[in-house]
């Protein structure tokens, strides 16, 4: 089963604010989230379900030490 077979995940990564110059550098879209700032991805579930959460931030682009909180939200409807 190839990875087209699923939708996507879509993966909030709660962030302290300090990432922000990392995660605009990624090209990665962020909003405010109280003092943190919050970053949705979409993920394929294989991915999801094999790495950690410190990977699966790592993954895209961003040092672990910044996650505060990983989220997965839902299925992406694309």
């Amino acid at each position: 089963m190839s990875s087209y077979d699923n939708p996507p995940i879509t993966v909030e990564f709660i962030l302290n604010s300090e990432a922000k110059d990392l995660v605009e550098d990624c090209g990665l879209h962020w909003k405010p989230w109280g003092k943190y700032i919050s970053v949705h991805e979409e993920l394929d579930e294989t991915l999801i379900e094999s790495l950690s959460n410190d990977e699966l931030v790592e993954f895209i682009g961003v040092d672990s030490e910044f996650l505060v909180y990983l989220n997965i939200k839902e299925f992406s409807h694309r």
